[in-house]
């Protein structure tokens, strides 16, 4: 997964309109999840990773969701495991319904942990979360996940309380038709940085993203304008974010897969960059 950087810097003129989607990867066969529930406290044996000699680095994705991270991951070549409280009928690869803040795993035993805090106490949508209605679990995530050895990504909403080491959105990624905009707290260096304004171009291409009321391509208003369904189809909502096997809510929750495969990808090179010094 490479990142076009001409398409980042070029000007933006003309129309974007949807056209033949693209080919997505299909998901792994999927394996069974391990029934441990939200409190376990046995411990899931785990082959080693790459930093005990394996040839196949192993990721672990805390607060999982359907996969958006998990499948970014794999396809940057890591086996991933997810660990989510809540049951995820849809999720590709090995799952362990417990509580991400209490996982029946040992941090060691994985080269890299994703982990993704629920962000609807600082999302916009929520007007931040001035009524404290959600809860702040990046701190508890951030502690939990220093004590381990593991490379480490911790990803959130702009406005999360989180270092931005690294800013991804989707007009950084050619195949993608959503914003997303997310930033991402990494325990090792950046592939690079880089941020910018993004809202200004979500009308004038139509891409699928709930922006700024009117300025949006989301609000009825400008998608009446364009010619535009007031609401995209689910195959749409798929096709902009690089997934076809999540609903609705789910793609909600999620990432498109693309901006964990390209921080994956570098992971997997200072990883094995280590290993050989």
């Amino acid at each position: 997964m490479t990142i076009d950087i001409a398409r980042i810097c070029a000007s933006r003129g003309g129309e974007r309109v949807y056209g033949a989607p693209p080919k997505l990867e299909a998901a792994p066969a999927r394996v069974p999840p391990l029934s441990l529930g939200a409190t376990a406290s046995n411990v899931v044996e785990l082959e080693p990773g790459l930093s005990a000699g394996s040839a196949r680095p192993r990721a672990l994705d805390l607060y999982c969701g359907a996969g958006g991270a998990s499948m970014g991951l794999y396809r940057a070549g890591f086996d991933v495991s997810g660990i989510d409280i809540r049951r995820q009928p849809r999720y590709p690869f090995r799952f362990i319904q417990a509580d991400a803040l209490m996982p029946p795993v040992r941090l060691d035993d994985f080269d890299l942990i994703w982990a993704s805090p629920p962000c609807q106490a600082f999302t916009l949508s929520n007007n931040r979360d001035r009524r404290g209605l959600h809860l702040d679990l990046v701190a508890k995530t951030r502690t939990m996940i220093a004590a381990s050895r593991s490379m480490s990504i911790i990803e959130n909403v702009p406005h999360a309380p989180i270092r931005a080491d690294l800013v991804l959105d989707g007009t950084m990624f050619p195949d993608l038709k959503v914003i997303r905009r997310r930033h991402f707290e990494l325990s090792f260096r950046a592939p690079f940085r880089l941020g910018f304004d993004a809202k200004q171009h979500v009308s004038a291409f139509g891409w699928s993203t709930p922006l700024r009321g009117s300025l949006s391509s989301h609000s009825r208003a400008a998608r009446r304008r364009k010619g535009l369904p007031e609401r995209d189809d689910l195959t749409v909502n798929q096709t902009a974010m690089g997934i076809n096997w999540m609903t609705r809510d789910e793609l909600g929750e999620s990432i498109p897969p693309a901006y964990a495969e390209f921080i994956g990808r570098e992971a997997i090179r200072q990883l094995r960059e280590n290993a050989s010094s």
